[in-house]
């Protein structure tokens, strides 16, 4: 009963400092139609496609919610089942496609009141107290204060690899990517895919600049919400690293750089690759590399203390090798060890 108790009060006063952001979500088109049953027992591949069945049909308010707290029961349900880097690589795919990044901040709330759900589920069906215990585990370490947040910057030029690693390392890190390429796309009003009719216009200085502002003002609000970001983007100058490293700073999030390099062969036939099958949101060509070569600034000598080395040559295998050990170094300390160069 104490137990109970100390969770009722705490997930209590996560909603209540939680009403005003919530109230605005009903107001800007969050509360939709959905599932309301979105467990991972009504989830099922069928002809190589995930399907949702056993809606909640029989009732318009159970169904009726922030899509957040749709997402929250399977994003619970994956945590449960010991796979917490799918539930962090759900969260943040969904995210990408709506652009509701905010609405991943709400998910340890959501998810501490659905495995609640579940967990009294499970004793009302025939007193599973095994599904009870790990529904009740998940339920008090979502809604408890998070630990401080990372906020890891991913930069190269194109080519090196950079959002290959940034969507490895993010779920590890149980953190939400963001992706520059897919953003200014978003502030356009293209999709990710889209290549623009005017690129001149999309890759402007102007662009550029609101581009960054806006992975500055996403990558704030989910720090402030605990939750650790990996941004990905080429920041190949030295303010526009040193803008995200004093907004981790602001933000009491610790803060880590991952610089991604290949050899200028690889990269030019990774580009011309790219470009060939279009499936990449990114829209560098040769020439976009050879100016970033140009204009790429060093980063100061004291700030070997953040920056760790991703040597990308190609082979994956050791890629994910790599970046699983730095994810590990990362979740341990995202400051040290000091200039870590990892790869061949």
């Amino acid at each position: 009963p104490a137990e109970v108790e100390a969770l009722r009060r705490e997930l209590g006063q996560r909603f209540a400092a939680l009403a005003s952001v919530l109230a605005r979500r009903v107001a800007e088109g969050w509360l939709r139609e959905g599932h309301g049953d979105l467990h991972l027992g009504n989830l099922v591949q069928w002809q190589g496609q995930p399907l949702a069945f056993d809606a909640i049909e029989f009732d318009a308010g159970l169904r009726r919610m922030d899509v957040a707290a749709d997402l929250a029961f399977t994003f619970m349900d994956l945590m449960v089942h010991g796979l917490p880097r799918l539930a962090w690589r759900l969260a943040g795919a969904w995210a990408e496609r709506l652009g509701d990044f905010e609405g991943v901040t709400l998910l340890r709330a959501f998810g501490a009141y659905r495995a609640i759900v579940r967990a009294k589920v499970a004793l009302l069906s025939g007193g599973d107290t095994e599904g009870f215990r790990r529904y009740w585990a998940v339920a008090r370490d979502l809604s408890a204060v998070p630990p401080a947040p990372k906020l890891v910057l991913c930069m190269g030029v194109s080519g090196s690899g950079k959002s290959t690693v940034a969507q490895r390392l993010a779920p590890s890190l149980g953190a939400l990517r963001l992706r520059s390429d897919v953003e200014r796309k978003r502030l356009h009003g293209l999709a990710p895919t889209d290549r623009p009719a005017d690129p001149a216009r999309l890759y402007s200085s102007e662009a550029t600049r609101r581009t960054y502002e806006r992975l500055g003002a996403v990558a704030r609000m989910a720090l402030c919400g605990g939750v650790s970001v990996v941004v990905d983007a080429a920041s190949l100058r030295q303010a526009e690293r040193e803008t995200m490293r004093a907004l981790a700073c602001d933000a009491r999030a610790r803060f880590a750089l991952v610089v991604c390099t290949a050899p200028e062969p690889v990269l030019r036939e990774r580009l011309a690759s790219r470009w060939r099958e279009g499936r990449d949101p990114s829209d560098a060509t040769g020439a976009v590399l050879d100016l970033q070569m140009r204009v790429q600034e060093p980063w100061p000598a004291d700030w070997a203390r953040w920056v760790h080395v991703v040597a990308n040559a190609g082979d994956v295998a050791q890629l994910e090798a790599t970046v699983d050990a730095l994810a590990t170094a990362l979740n341990g300390d995202p400051g040290g060890p000091p200039a870590v160069t990892i790869g061949p």
